[in-house]
């Protein structure tokens, strides 16, 4: 019957369909493959196996140089302000190109020149966060030599965008209704935004924050390489005097910043518990009602 050769067709056409998506990425696979690895050229450098095995080996006697460990401890603390500058700049960055992006700090009739700013803004935003920090160092090495700006700035300006963007969806996820009610009571545009908005994102942004934090203090490692400055400036040179137990050291000392943020950031995401301003004042009249 016609019904039961269609049904026979679409049976197949299913099937190729679910091989298909298979050999499409076997087929990709194979091609980068052959692409990443030269017809002839060695996957593993086989001269290098023994290399490893003495950098392995340092990892169990670390550098302990007294001369040393005070040199990772200005390179550990050079790492943590730059981060911590960068993360700033990133943050202060985020917040105002969030509430910019964000569709519910704005009325719903927006005149044409405000909306084509914003969407302006957000393809700046997008090509920004596009380019990796490395890259953005590299470019401000070269308008401004090696200095310390570069670093804060190569970590704030894509840190940033990505910021902005999460920041602009939070402030989305709020309900509108109390921004709505302020904007209709009267209140100005900036204590409605910082009563409405803010209290009930302030765990998610605190905890974002932290994790931009995080990823600052690796990035700045990496940044480094292009003479920043920190503990990427001291493994580079120390790689390249092929040190291993002095690399050792300093990747120790990272590991140890980055299980001191964990920590820190733990215990103030634990401490915090204002979740909403209703939230807030039900806690501060418990705390005064009798026991």
């Amino acid at each position: 019957p016609p019904a039961a050769g269609r049904a026979a067709v679409s049976g197949r056409r299913v099937a190729l369909r679910k091989l298909g998506a298979p050999a499409a990425v076997a087929g990709l696979l194979a091609w980068a493959a052959l692409r990443a690895v030269p017809p002839g050229g060695e996957l593993v450098n086989r001269g290098g196996l023994g290399l490893l095995g003495d950098i392995a080996a340092s990892a169990l006697r670390p550098s302990l140089d007294p001369g040393f460990l005070a040199v990772v401890g200005e390179a550990a603390a050079t790492t943590v302000a730059l981060a911590l500058l960068g993360t700033a700049g990133a943050l202060v960055l985020g917040l105002l190109g969030g509430l910019v992006l964000s569709d519910a700090a704005w009325s719903s009739r927006l005149p044409w020149p405000v909306r084509a700013a914003r969407l302006l803004l957000r393809g700046a935003l997008v090509a920004v966060r596009s380019v990796h920090e490395l890259v953005w160092a590299l470019f401000l090495v070269s308008a401004l030599g090696l200095d310390p700006l570069v670093a804060v700035l190569a970590l704030a300006l894509p840190f940033g965008a990505q910021s902005a963007q999460v920041f602009g969806e939070t402030f989305d996820s709020v309900p509108g209704g109390p921004l709505r009610a302020l904007r209709a009571a009267g209140a100005r545009p900036g204590p409605a935004l910082a009563y409405a908005l803010l209290p009930g994102t302030a765990p998610l942004l605190l905890s974002y924050s932290f994790y931009r934090f995080e990823c600052a203090l690796r990035s700045t490692v990496v940044l480094g390489v292009a003479g920043a400055g920190g503990l990427g400036f001291e493994l580079t040179v120390s790689l390249q005097s092929r040190n291993w137990d002095e690399v050792w050291t300093l990747v120790a000392a990272l590991l140890v910043l980055a299980g001191l943020v964990e920590l820190w950031s733990n215990r103030v995401r634990s401490e915090v518990a204002v979740v909403t301003c209703a939230d807030w004042s039900v806690g501060r009249e418990r705390g005064r009602a009798p026991s």
